[in-house]
């Protein structure tokens, strides 16, 4: 009995270091999965891109975008071979410290086997055993340790086949690790040939590209325009919407409210619960769109074509279908509609000390001045120029400050 304590203390060991192992390789395996379902939307989206062949520029945002998922997927893949490589080694040991047991436990029943034979000459003729006896008492003792026996082998023959059974499963995971092991090589493999051909698609874009730079140049001087109408329109309503604020102070009872970065405005009861809401969703407000790719994130960064120039965007591009509706990422008061070059319709959504934009919109379906809920549809997004693909222009503003949108958003649509 010691020996099968023994066992089952080593089983329940095991067992938790590997249902670890099991759940970071889960976790591994979902990312894997939404990576590869990325991919594969950005490889459709740019099979589309060389088929219009009118905008290399969004062509070779999709193809880096292309190049980072695929790397975070080689990245993933690694990850989980040396998860595998672990169980592989550790279900390695536990089938050698199996073999032994096995072994040693085999020897020690032959030996009580035998030594139970000898003992009592006739193994199978229990009757002729205990009629041997020289006393009545004799008798009865010889069948009571005949009983103890025969059930200490029974147990020890138990033992042995759990022993055995425990061997079987090991060898069993043991082959399917080694098999998994080679599914994923295989995986990293053809994503790293996938990632070398992809590269060599961009140097050959970028080639053609200095064809067109001055067109390019033109179109991001148009986009920088657009940008900083956007950038003023905001912070003109913001400006407009505080003046207005104090103005109506005394009468309203709303209250002095002085944001993070300093600026200066009077809210009211609502606009401040709206506004602690907004803030206690952080990470987890939805997506302005139920499918689409970022193709241009916050802040300043490298053309994705023109060198030695940057850009810099106070918030999130998605490229989307044509069509796809627009939705308020939570509830708010519509401040503001307007048109502006470049951006076509512009939504701006209040949410008491925070403001959301979205810009690049077509068939609104919401009004000035109306309270709507969060997923609320606002529009959808227009195409983008000379493309068959929409894009989605959102921004996030805290005071009279741009956020970073992508913490504010829960990691996925």
């Amino acid at each position: 009995m010691n020996d099968l304590l023994k066992l089952l203390i080593i089983i329940l060991i095991l067992v938790p270091g590997k249902s670890i192992a099991q759940k970071s390789r889960t976790d591994l395996e979902n990312q894997r999965k939404l990576l590869e379902q990325e991919i594969n939307e950005t490889t459709q989206k740019i099979k589309k891109a060389q088929t219009t062949q009118k905008n290399i520029t969004t062509e070779i945002t999709l193809i880096n975008k292309n190049i980072n998922d695929r790397k975070r997927l080689i990245e993933s893949l690694t990850k989980e071979i040396q998860i595998v490589d672990l169980n592989l080694e550790q279900t390695t040991k536990e089938i050698k410290r199996y073999e032994k047991m096995l072994e040693a436990n085999k020897k020690e029943y032959e030996k009580l086997l035998l030594n139970f034979q000898i003992y009592t000459n006739q193994p199978n003729d229990l009757l002729q055993f205990l009629f041997a006896s020289k006393s009545f008492n004799q008798a009865l003792l010889r069948l009571k340790y005949y009983r103890q026996y025969k059930n200490f082998l029974q147990e020890r023959m138990l033992m042995l086949k759990e022993i055995q059974t425990r061997l079987e499963v090991q060898q069993k995971e043991l082959s399917q690790q080694k098999q998994t092991k080679y599914q994923l090589q295989q995986l990293e493999l053809e994503q790293k040939n996938n990632l070398e051909v992809t590269q060599k698609k961009k140097n050959r874009l970028l080639q053609d590209a200095k064809k067109d730079e001055a067109k390019l140049k033109s179109l991001l001087a148009e986009k920088k325009k657009a940008a900083e109408t956007l950038n003023a329109a905001i912070r003109k309503l913001i400006e407009e919407e505080a003046k207005k604020a104090a103005a109506t102070s005394n009468k309203s009872g709303n209250k002095e409210y002085k944001s993070s970065d300093g600026f200066v405005t009077f809210y009211s009861a609502e606009d401040l619960k709206l506004s602690v809401e907004f803030e206690k969703n952080q990470g987890k407000l939805p997506w302005p769109i139920e499918r689409g790719l970022i193709s241009e994130y916050f802040g300043e960064h490298p053309h994705p074509v023109l060198k030695g120039i940057k850009v810099k965007n106070n918030g999130l591009n998605f490229i989307c279908p044509p069509e796809t509706p627009v939705y308020s990422i939570a509830k708010g008061k519509v401040s503001k509609i307007m048109e502006i070059p470049g951006m076509r319709n512009v939504v701006i959504i209040r949410h008491g000390e925070f403001l959301t934009v979205y810009s690049n919109l077509k068939n609104i379906m919401v009004k000035e001045g109306e309270m709507i809920a969060a997923h609320t549809k606002i529009g959808t997004a227009s195409e983008i120029k000379n493309e068959e693909n929409a894009e989605l222009h959102f921004e996030l503003w805290k005071g009279k400050t741009p956020q970073n949108p992508l913490p504010w958003l829960s990691s996925k649509n």
